[in-house]
C-alpha cells in the first residue's frame, strides 16, 4: 500500500475477550508453582527464607491484583479510524464525534489474529467546552480480535500499520527535532 494514501475509516468492535486474562491467569499459576517446588526444595528453618517465602507471595497476589484490575480496565466499545486519527467509544460516551478526544494508537503486540494496543490522548483538543476535553483522559489499553469483526479487521490492521508508519516519520523527522 502506498505510503501516501490513507486507509479508509474503520469501526471495530471491542469486546470483552478472555485471552487476555488466560495469559495472565497462567502466568499466576506458573508463578505459584515456582513458588511451591522452591518451597518443596528447601529447608526453611532460617527465618530469612522464611521472610523470602511470605514476601515472594505478597509479590504474587500484588501481581494478580494488578494483572486483574488492568484487563478490567481494558476499553470495551469502538475504536474508529476517521481516516485521519483514531476515537475511542465506550458505552458511557455522551460527546458527539466532534468533541471527542482524539488518540494516538501504538501497536504494542501483533499476533495477526490479536493486537494489543496503547491509546494515548493527542494534546490537541478541538473543543474546550465539551466535558470529554475539560478533563485529559489517561491513556487506554485495547485488545481487538480478528473474531469481533472478520470483516473490519483488514482495515483495522491496515489503518493500524498506516498510522505507525506516519508515528515514525514524525518522530524521524529531522525538520521537527531541530
Amino acid at each position: 500500500m502506498s505510503q501516501h494514501r490513507r486507509p479508509p475509516a474503520v469501526r471495530f468492535p471491542l469486546t470483552e475477550h478472555r485471552a487476555p486474562a488466560v495469559a495472565l491467569f497462567l502466568a499466576l499459576l506458573g508463578g505459584v508453582a515456582v513458588l511451591l517446588l522452591w518451597r518443596w526444595q528447601q529447608d526453611f528453618r532460617a527465618a530469612e527464607l522464611r521472610i523470602v517465602w511470605w514476601a515472594a507471595w505478597l509479590w504474587l497476589a500484588a501481581t494478580a491484583l494488578m494483572g486483574w484490575r488492568w484487563w478490567h480496565a481494558l476499553a470495551r466499545g469502538w475504536l474508529l479510524w476517521t481516516g485521519e486519527h483514531w476515537l475511542l467509544r465506550t458505552a458511557g460516551d455522551a460527546a458527539s464525534l466532534q468533541d471527542a478526544p482524539r488518540w494516538q494508537c501504538r501497536l504494542t503486540l501483533d499476533w495477526q489474529f490479536a493486537v494489543l494496543l496503547r491509546l494515548e490522548p493527542v494534546a490537541a483538543v478541538t473543543s474546550a467546552t465539551s466535558l470529554s476535553a475539560a478533563r485529559s483522559p489517561r491513556p487506554r489499553w485495547v485488545w481487538a480480535q480478528r473474531t469481533a469483526s472478520p470483516a473490519a479487521w483488514q482495515g483495522l490492521r491496515q489503518a493500524l500499520v498506516w498510522s505507525q508508519q506516519q508515528q515514525g516519520k514524525v518522530a524521524l523527522s529531522p525538520e521537527l527535532s531541530a
